[in-house]
């Protein structure tokens, strides 16, 4: 009997060290696919060109950023400077934003904060050319410019 009881606690100790080290070895798993996962995601948004602009317009099914009109698709996610997700009703004219293309539609739109060389671009003032001419304390007199 006593070896019966001896036999019974081994056998359950190791079903339970069995169950434990099957059980860690489950969440370690699934902490890898998640990792995984993400890696995988920002695999995909280095191998994509992002692109990346000033919004002029937003339409229903279309969206105009850097005066260049761009399709949206039913499935497109924007996402807000949080990388969380957000509706189409949060991006308005005059954001920046950033945004990944497959098969000429927009699939993710972000918005982003403008770097330094991504300012909005200004309205340039028009120059003035300078005048040929001659200096104004010179006089033409007779065809001949004389001072």
């Amino acid at each position: 009997m006593k070896k019966k009881k001896w036999l019974v606690k081994i056998t359950v100790s190791m079903a339970l060290a069995l169950f434990l080290s099957v059980s860690a070895v489950s969440v370690t798993v699934r902490a890898g696919e998640k990792e995984d996962n993400l890696a995988a995601a920002q695999q995909y948004i280095k191998n994509s060109e992002i692109r990346n602009g000033w919004v002029n317009r937003v339409d229903t099914s279309t969206i105009i950023i850097d005066d260049m009109k761009l399709r949206l698709s039913p499935a497109t996610r924007y996402f807000d400077l949080n990388k969380k997700y957000i509706n189409k009703g949060s991006v308005h004219p005059g954001q920046f934003v950033g945004f990944l293309q497959k098969n000429g539609l927009i699939t993710q739109l972000y918005l982003m904060k403008p770097g330094i060389d991504d300012q909005l671009p200004e309205a340039a003032t028009p120059v003035r050319p300078k005048r040929q001419g001659r200096p104004s304390h010179l006089i033409k007199e007779g065809g001949v410019w004389k001072n």
